[in-house]
């Protein structure tokens, strides 16, 4: 006689804004591999009950989702090798000089914008596909304010904007990008240090490492769905408890 099995309750079901993933596939190595951070307190408080049996999903706008069991909570963040050296001109005309390795102070002065509207600088590095990485820069205007510091971002793409004095420090999900980019589109002059970008290796307190299975040691997801869009702002997650 064929046994009905009752459905893994769902314990959390919630939209989670700035979710942090890397869908990294680390094998046996728990370093470098899948986890999720930046996680609500609620989803927090059910890993330290149910350590290693909560099945994880998140969902994009599209309803495309990733899924893992959350083993265990972070304690935490650690950051990869430095990959910033030297930032070189992207567009010829607007930046005059734009040279510097990371953590270099640079007073760069962008005296007009781009024929197609955007002035930028890049940096090539490696990049781990799927990899979370942290890009931290500290941006002071002497006139102007409206410059972007991007991982993986195309000119006339920046998203990350500064005010008259600002550091930041701006995670991304790296596709297939291979290059952190500095743009703009108004004439400005400032100044720029502490930049800097590297993998996120380990979760903060306020994540989670990811595994295939219950219990399990692989720290991969166990589907990723191959169109899932990284980075947006929120996502639907829903966490089930599996059972035995």
């Amino acid at each position: 006689m064929n046994r009905l099995l009752s459905p893994q309750p769902v314990v959390y079901r919630g939209t989670v804004t700035g979710l942090r993933i890397s869908a990294v596939d680390g094998g046996a190595t728990e370093s470098g591999g899948a986890f999720v951070d930046n996680l609500p307190q609620a989803i927090l408080d059910l890993i330290a009950l149910y350590p290693g049996v909560l099945q994880f999903d998140a969902y994009d706008a599209n309803n495309r989702f990733v899924r893992g069991v959350l083993k265990v909570e972070g304690s935490a963040e650690g950051l990869g090798d430095e990959k910033l050296s030297t930032w070189v001109n992207g567009d010829v005309s607007p930046f005059e000089t734009f040279t510097g390795g990371a953590g270099s102070s640079i007073t760069q002065a962008i005296n007009t914008a781009a024929a197609e509207g955007w002035a930028t600088a890049s940096q090539s590095c490696v990049i781990i596909t799927n990899g979370l990485y942290k890009g931290v820069a500290t941006l002071t205007f002497a006139s102007g304010a409206i410059v972007g510091w991007g991982i993986g971002q195309n000119k006339g793409v920046a998203v990350y904007s500064f005010g008259t004095t600002t550091t930041t420090g701006a995670y991304r999900t790296c596709i297939n990008y291979d290059y952190a980019t500095l743009a703009a589109n108004v004439p400005c002059d400032f100044a720029l240090s502490n930049n800097s970008l590297k993998q996120v290796l380990a979760p903060s307190t306020a994540g989670a490492v990811i595994t295939s299975l219950k219990n399990g040691t692989v720290y991969n997801f166990s589907y990723k769905n191959a169109s899932f869009a990284f980075n947006e702002a929120s996502y639907y997650c829903i966490v089930r408890k599996l059972r035995g």
